[in-house]
């Protein structure tokens, strides 16, 4: 009976101790209800990502891509994020999975802390324990966080660090403890050595400190970490740098040492040039922000966002600066950019948008229940009876989002089973004969699915991408091009390569030197041509 006892008196003193770690985080005093809340906000959407995140490469190129880049400490597309290639690289380490799968969970672990944060974030707004957890697991389960939470991507890590910023801004703000706003500088900056979309945080940051204590800005601790931050910021940088003379990155951004390239690669300059001008991205922007929050509640209105920003700056005026803040530095980025891949880019704010909508929720029910007036002494009894029915809706909204929103992303957003394209490119792998160049004829997609089985080939020597463009004619044991060249074909042959053209839309060439035949790769359409010179009769 001691011992039965002894175990279970060490078994509630292991789960007091976890809790711990996270009622520490709650404002005094301190609850187990709030930590077990806390707790519950992390794990809840850390399972749901792992049973659903990727295993295999596919779906979008720059998935396939930020899947493997890592493995070889290589760069891929501009403005380059540093911060999530070093971790790519790093988690690709991990002797857990598939490489895909343990990519992958820099977005899964990223995205489940950013939903504890929100519930931490909701609680310094004065939400309930109740609505701040329904708010942070609607924001979890929504499609554009669930997303970036199965994906090989940087943009969960990205929101991340925006809503670590915010979350030390607010202890910051409550405690004026000098340590919370260093802090905030770190997540900022390193937001930014991340991907710039960082950006959306700056100006709500900005605001807040004027409002709070402008003097703080000129603080010695204040500037020694500002600069530390940058220089670290700068160093992740110089990372792509050095790491571009080792390897050419897959497009045409190459770097090739020179400095003046390196500024227009981390600046996205060619990006930019290339995808052109969009005037009409600010005003579908707008649009979308205002209409994404209200959107998860049942879409009662697109322009009732507006009153909720009016109702959080009207309830809390300083907390509400940076949430109001956040389209500024998202209009500014999208404008720069000039990308017409809005959603994307927008997923990193989707969260704010959601606060500011159950705000006006909260901020409803607390006008109507002002609104009764006092008859007979129960004026008090009316309000709270207003208060806990009003809330109790919301709960239910809440509530309804949530299941609604996981029952569709399990459908939807499973992508823990095979990739058909992945699997073409293991048999086109596994039909070549090396060394060989093949050639997936305008099919970005295949090219980089065929550059991953290269990759991740434990038998493979191959140790840097092995693309070769106009700028890299460097021919590895299995070289990739991703169009058809007919001058590098034929100086693959007379060096003795094999030469294939790959991909289902594939067909044989039609040339007066070159002859195509088709390569067997076990199922009915053919998808691979060996090319090879014409005999002369």
């Amino acid at each position: 009976m001691e011992g039965t006892a002894s175990r279970a008196v060490k078994s509630r003193q292991s789960t007091t101790r976890l809790l711990q770690v996270f009622a520490w985080l709650d404002e005094p005093p301190a609850s187990r209800l709030g930590a077990l809340a806390g707790f519950a906000a992390f794990v809840l959407p850390l399972v749901a990502y792992l049973l659903t995140c990727m295993r295999e490469p596919g779906h979008f190129c720059d998935y396939i891509k930020l899947a493997m880049v890592g493995k070889v400490w290589g760069i891929a597309h501009p403005p380059g994020f540093p911060l999530y290639l070093i971790l790519d690289g790093l988690v690709s380490m991990i002797p857990i999975g598939t490489l895909t799968f343990r990519v992958a969970l820099i977005g899964a672990f990223s995205v489940a802390v950013v939903s504890h944060l929100i519930y931490r974030i909701a609680r310094l707004m004065n939400f309930g324990h109740i609505l701040a957890f329904g708010t942070a697991l609607l924001v979890a389960s929504s499609y554009p966080v669930w997303m970036q939470g199965i994906i090989t991507d940087c943009y969960g890590l990205g929101m991340l660090l925006i809503f670590a910023t915010l979350w030390t801004l607010f202890k910051w703000g409550l405690t004026k403890d000098d340590r919370w706003i260093n802090a905030a500088i770190w997540t900022s900056m390193l937001g930014l050595a991340n991907h710039p979309c960082g950006l959306v945080v700056l100006p709500g940051f900005l605001a807040f400190v004027l409002v709070q204590n402008p003097r703080v800005l000129v603080k010695k601790s204040t500037l020694l970490n500002l600069l530390g931050a940058v220089a670290v910021v700068l160093g992740f940088y110089g990372y792509i740098y050095w790491r571009s003379f080792a390897q050419p990155i897959y497009n045409e951004y190459m770097l090739d040492g020179s400095f003046r390239k390196f500024i227009d690669f981390v600046t996205a300059k060619e990006f930019r040039a290339s995808v052109g001008p969009k005037p009409d991205h600010i005003s579908r922007m707008w649009s979308a922000f205002v209409g994404m929050g209200i959107d998860t509640l049942s879409k009662p209105g697109w322009y009732a966002a507006w009153i909720g920003i009016w109702a959080s700056i009207e309830r809390n005026r300083a907390f509400s600066l940076p949430l109001f803040l956040a389209p500024v530095g998202v209009f500014a980025y999208v404008y720069y950019y000039h990308t017409a891949e809005i959603e994307s880019r927008l997923s990193p704010i989707y969260p704010f948008a959601v606060l500011l909508a159950v705000t006006l929720c909260i901020w409803f029910i607390e006008k109507i229940a002002g609104w009764l007036k006092p008859k007979h002494g129960a004026y008090d009894a009316k309000r709270s009876a207003a208060r806990t029915v009003g809330f109790a809706l919301i709960a239910v909204l809440l509530a309804v989002g949530i299941v609604r929103n996981t029952t569709a992303n399990l459908r939807d957003l499973d992508w823990s089973g095979p990739n058909p394209d992945h699997a073409v490119a293991v048999r086109i792998v596994a039909a070549v004969e090396q060394p060989c160049l093949i050639v997936a004829d305008q099919d970005e997609d295949l090219a980089l699915q065929l550059i991953f089985c290269i990759i991740t080939d434990p038998n493979s020597a191959v140790d840097r991408f092995p693309y070769l463009s106009t700028r890299n004619r460097v021919f590895t044991p299995v070289s990739i091009a991703g169009s058809w060249d007919r001058e590098l074909a034929l100086e693959a042959l007379s060096k003795g390569l094999h030469v294939y053209v790959a991909g289902p839309n594939s067909r044989p060439l039609d040339d007066r030197e070159l002859d195509a035949s088709p390569v067997s790769t076990g199922v009915e359409t053919d998808v691979l041509f060996e090319v090879t010179p014409k005999r002369l009769d």
